[in-house]
């Protein structure tokens, strides 16, 4: 499923969680994170999203969503 989301991006899995680096193209991080968080729900829903977005810019924004 992650590879049909990013085509290009590295994925590792070290079987406690998977780190996926991507360069993506968006209006903002934080709509890219929402659309990352609700593409993983569909496949589990108790994903957790800790995700780091770098603007060209050298701008670095980070977010959290933890399931409750």
């Amino acid at each position: 499923m992650l590879n049909a989301l990013f085509p290009a991006a590295s994925i590792d899995d070290d079987q406690a969680e998977l780190l996926v680096e991507a360069e993506l193209a968006g209006d903002s991080a934080k709509e890219l994170s929402r659309s990352l968080l609700s593409a993983l729900r569909r496949a589990e829903k108790k994903t957790r999203l800790r995700s780091q977005w770098t603007a060209p810019d050298g701008t670095v924004e980070r977010y959290f969503d933890y399931v409750l």
